[in-house]
């Protein structure tokens, strides 16, 4: 569970972002008489407020303040009711509506929306966009405080996925900002625990020391006793490091008593995985009872399950509690082989063995006076077939493993081999572009060319039908160009795709077909040249369609780079379709085409009257 402060920060936004204005006007009137009506969102609020925002969109001059509110609960009853496209429909009406206006400082609240709606539909990147827009927004208003609050949400996305150095660049943002302010404020000691429990994951002992300390010193308020979780938790591992193990558990049974009271999730997981750990050998029955309330809280992460699993197999384990040993055991093992691949590891098999071993003393106990009427030979003949067992499943199992390397490579050599044969296929039809390409540039541009000549020193003859004419060769040389760059992009050879996509999206924006907005976010420049052509071909690919069959007026490119991948973003207002739809009908197959060479993927998020989103992600090679 997203141990976050959204709605908290949420609502602090919107207290900012309404200007000081009287909310007299109609929509004003109407929005509290829908509010009146349904004090709690739901379906029918959202419906009235839908009706109203119908009544008038596209008049011009109407009050912002009622505009303000109507947008505002348009999209807050979305959020609420988890409609994910509506959120963004309303939102993005709304910030198209203070551009527009040149609304100042009103974008925060909007911004938020989106970041939410991202975050809730687990695509981390958009929603750290989003979130970073909102800070942007805060910062240029002077509002500092909530700009700290929403650097906590950042911070929180980079600490679900366990990335701690992103977590603590934007924990530093947020404490930084509350101490220029000179603000006492508990989350300040809410982001010194966090911090601590960062620096501790990272092995940097000594600041994990330093901002623990800071976190535990005030516990007054509700916020500051939650500071005091991770804190003590931080304090409760470096004990143990220590090996202080008393005063390690006297900080640790504190932290989960705090988190129970509080209700809070993700810190009770963090804390009975610890004190799991820290019981296994000296007190395994309450060790267990730790690691069960550790499972259930983090039973979708493997990261944590497969650390938690084989601690609970080690307490059983260790209390002579062999079936549950074995249970969790194998748990373990499937976790495990999720996370590495199938790969063994050392540890788990020497467990495994302990087990079997407690398992055959156990059953020759039990069965003492059985066993001691048998004679040497039987226990002889036991032991062999035991043996032989144990080498027939070994033998079996490597059979197994190979067979499945044999497989693998034999399907990665056929993979090769497709992807070969479309590499020659799409080298093939660039290729063919550029022959064309150069045909109309040399041929058919330079015959224009001198038609224009010609046609210019008839000028003075007859004057009317010279300019016509001149003006049709000039269309046609336009034309030309257009074609020709289309299949040839001479800024991508030269200038590379940043250059190249721009000068797409402006001869598009020329044409006046359809206004595309285009951003590219650190954007490195350091792509193989065939990489960069698939992308830009990718890109033209979408727009045409839009252009084609989407009927919208606005489109969004969006190309955001960092060490390990990129993500290609392209948003339109059109008509959409339905999810029965199959869109690879409308161009797309081309684009999966492409996409298989890099090993990149591809989403689509589209509905009637909605407009259509299309998520792109691959790998960057080094």
């Amino acid at each position: 569970m997203r141990y976050i402060l959204l709605i908290f920060s949420f609502i602090l936004l919107t207290s900012n972002s309404f200007h000081a204005q009287e909310n007299n006007d109609f929509i004003s009137e109407y929005v509290k008489k829908i509010d009146a009506r349904y004090p709690n969102p739901n379906e029918e609020a959202l419906k009235a407020f839908e009706r109203l925002y119908d009544s008038i969109r596209g008049e011009e001059n109407l009050p912002w303040a009622g505009m303000n509110e109507l947008f505002y609960s348009l999209s807050f009853n979305s959020v609420m009711l988890g409609d994910h496209s509506k959120v963004k429909v309303f939102s993005k009406d709304a910030l198209e509506y203070i551009s527009n206006h040149k609304i100042p400082n009103a974008k925060a609240p909007f911004f938020n929306f989106l970041g939410m709606t991202y975050l809730r539909q687990n695509i981390p990147d958009s929603s750290a966009y989003y979130f970073i827009k909102t800070v942007d927004e805060l910062e240029e208003s002077g509002n500092l405080e909530n700009a700290a609050l929403v650097n906590f949400n950042i911070s929180n996305i980079y600490f679900d996925l366990h990335d701690y150095n992103n977590a603590l660049k934007y924990l530093k943002k947020c404490e930084y900002y509350f101490e220029k302010n000179n603000k006492d404020s508990g989350v300040l000691y809410l982001v010194k625990s966090r911090m601590s429990y960062c620096y501790l994951r990272l092995d940097n002992l000594v600041k994990a020391r330093e901002y623990s300390n800071k976190a535990l010193s005030k516990k007054d308020s509700n916020l500051k006793t939650e500071a005091f979780i991770y804190g003590s938790i931080t304090r409760a591992d470096l004990l143990m490091k220590e090996m202080k193990y008393d005063s390690a558990y006297h900080y640790a049974v504190q932290s989960f008593k705090t988190s129970k009271d509080l209700n809070k999730e993700h810190s009770i997981g963090v804390t009975s995985k610890f004190l799991l750990e820290l019981l296994v050998e000296k007190n395994p029955q309450e060790a267990i009872l730790y690691g069960k309330e550790a499972l259930d809280i983090f039973s979708n992460d493997e990261r944590f399950l497969v650390e938690i699993e084989k601690n609970i197999s080690e307490a059983y384990f260790n209390n002579k509690d062999f079936d549950n040993a074995a249970i969790y055991q194998k748990k373990y093992i499937k976790y495990q082989d999720s996370l590495l691949k199938n790969d063994y590891n050392k540890n788990t098999i020497d467990i495994l063995e302990k087990y079997q071993a407690a398992q055959k003393e156990l059953k020759i106990n039990e069965q003492k006076l059985e066993i001691n009427k048998k004679n040497s030979q039987t226990k002889l003949f036991a032991t062999i077939s035991l043996s032989l067992l144990v080498v027939a499943l070994l033998l079996t199992f490597l059979f197994v493993q190979k067979r499945r390397a044999q497989k693998e490579k034999i399907r990665n050599l056929e993979n090769e081999k497709e992807n070969i044969a479309l590499k020659s296929l799409m080298a093939g039809e660039e290729k063919e572009r550029s022959r064309i390409a150069k045909e109309l540039h040399d041929g058919i541009g330079s015959l224009l060319a001198a038609s224009k000549m010609h046609a210019s020193a008839l000028l003075t003859k007859d004057p009317e039908a010279s300019e016509t004419l001149i003006s049709l060769l000039d269309n046609a040389s336009n034309e030309a160009r257009r074609i020709s760059h289309n299949l040839l992009p001479e800024s991508l050879i030269n200038k590379g795709l940043d250059v190249a996509l721009q000068d797409f999206v402006e001869i598009i924006n020329e044409g006046k077909l359809l206004q595309v907005e285009y951003q590219s976010i650190n954007f490195k420049h350091n792509l193989p040249q065939s990489t960069q052509l698939t992308i830009y071909r990718i890109v033209q690919e979408l727009l045409n369609n839009i252009i084609k069959h989407s009927g919208a007026t606005e489109a969004f490119v969006q190309l955001n780079q960092n060490d390990k991948k990129l993500i290609i973003t392209v948003e339109d207002n059109g008509r959409g379709f339905s999810g029965g739809t199959d869109f690879k009908g409308i161009g797309l197959q081309s684009i999966e085409s492409r996409l298989s060479l890099l090993n990149g993927k591809i989403e689509v998020d589209s509905k009637e009257t909605m407009g259509t989103s299309v998520y792109i992600e691959f790998e960057i090679e080094k």
